[in-house]
């Protein structure tokens, strides 16, 4: 927390305000002679970087590609590689969700996974990330090129680097959480000089003002962030079996009129990161909430964040297996549409720096059942920040429309609102 904070600022204070000349220099240096597979997310880091490219190289040098893993936003795939299109880039898409959904990796000389029956968020990211770079790898090969005449183009920002540890940054950084652009397999193909990464240094609004500079178009500019493994790291995946000390955590926090769910998200502790439980309020009482959530992890460090019910079929009955699949994928992909197109309408999406939607095992309802946590978050740096507050920054009446709206979607059956900020609570909730 206050570790990476204190670097943030440390950037701001001795960074030039425009770095766009300088940038496009370096990656001249950088390239060379070779070409450059540009992976595009289709987020703003992603974009820009590819025209800060177009810039300093010969375009026909440049072969960009899209990888859907299958964990993408409804239509997203279709979306970016229109606003490509639109960008003059030629783009390459690799549809890949079965592959991804049956990857496995090896540690220790053990298989893990298939990623469709893992439930650990560090196993899900490992899959992913490793999977993603052997795809890349792949592509490589069918262009008829190697990593010897081609270097890979990322739209790594510094928080990347400085959340997943990289040595690049600081030598004592705790582990926030592997980003799929900084695992061990990016940071040796970057030791060997075959990633180039022209926004390491920069945070997001730096990279935002880079994007009006070049052009960019204000919908693109202003996307909020997505995390490369997309939905799967905002499916809490289980095996259905209670945390162990549930019992003994929740007979803890009722006494301070509130409840806890049967999960873990992951929380920020000084610099280090812990998965910990869950705190819930009922909707009548979000004005106490925070207060009150912030009592509770005073003096239980095993919960970690807290949400407020605002509303759901009953109390909360079970914990419902959940695995990363077509069927949890859509249902989050369905919510997650919804709250995209309430955020337009009342004009949230300017107000918050990132709306997450997290899918998360718990049935208030029927067997089967599972809930949704919505997160909007606000921030000016993406290392600190603070969760929108109800009735101030977003009306309870447009939060009860929404959760009107989400309890349609067959299978959801609550809908909760972080009111957690950060830290300790990360944006993400894996």
């Amino acid at each position: 927390g206050h570790f990476i904070h204190h670097i943030a600022q440390i950037d701001r204070q001795y960074k030039p305000r425009s770095m766009r000349y300088d940038i496009v220099r370096q990656l001249q240096k950088n390239v060379g002679e070779r070409d450059v597979i540009a992976l595009v997310s289709g987020g703003v880091d992603s974009t820009v970087a590819i025209r800060l490219l177009a810039e300093a190289i010969d375009p026909t040098k440049i072969h960009a590609i899209h990888i859907d893993n299958g964990c993408m936003r409804l239509n997203e795939s279709a979306e970016v590689l229109i606003m490509m299109e639109n960008l003059g880039v030629d783009i390459h898409l690799i549809e890949a969700q079965e592959e991804f959904l049956q990857g496995v990796i090896q540690r220790a000389g053990q298989d893990v996974g298939p990623l469709c029956q893992v439930v650990q968020p560090e196993d899900k990211r490992a899959i992913i990330g490793d999977l993603f770079m052997k795809i890349v790898d792949q592509e490589i090969s069918a262009l008829g090129k190697s990593f010897d005449t081609v270097v890979l183009l990322q739209g790594t920002l510094r928080p990347d680097l400085i959340e997943s540890a990289s040595k690049q940054i600081s030598q004592q950084a705790a582990v926030i959480k592997t980003h799929h652009n900084d695992t061990q397999l990016v940071r040796q193909l970057r030791e060997a000089g075959y990633i180039i990464e022209p926004l390491k240094d920069l945070h997001k609004d730096e990279v935002r003002q880079i994007g009006r500079e070049l052009g960019i178009e204000k919908k693109l500019i202003e996307r909020h962030p997505f995390p490369g493994p997309g939905l799967a790291v905002r499916i809490l995946c289980s095996n259905g079996v209670i945390p162990e000390n549930f019992d003994e955590v929740r007979e803890n926090v009722v006494q301070f009129g509130g409840d806890v769910l049967p999960v873990h998200s992951v929380t920020v502790q000084g610099d280090g990161r812990k998965y910990l439980f869950v705190s819930e309020f009922l909707w009548r009482d979000r004005a106490q909430a925070l207060s009150r959530s912030e009592t509770i992890r005073r003096v239980y460090h095993q919960v970690g964040r807290s949400v407020i019910r605002i509303a759901s079929k009953g109390e909360w009955k079970s914990l419902t297996p959940t695995y990363l699949a077509v069927d949890t994928l859509t249902m989050l992909q369905k919510a997650d549409k919804i709250v995209y197109d309430w955020m337009i309408r009342y004009q949230y999406h300017s107000l918050c720096a990132q709306l997450p939607v997290i899918l998360i095992p718990v049935s208030y309802g029927g067997d089967g059942e599972r809930s949704v946590v919505i997160r909007p978050f606000m921030t000016d740096d993406f290392m600190t920040g603070r969760a929108a507050r109800i009735d101030r920054d977003i009306q309870s009446i447009h939060l009860e429309e929404l959760a009107v709206d989400l309890l349609q979607v067959s299978g959801i059956s609550a809908v909760l609102y972080d009111c957690t900020d950060k830290p300790p609570g990360t944006v993400e909730w894996e």
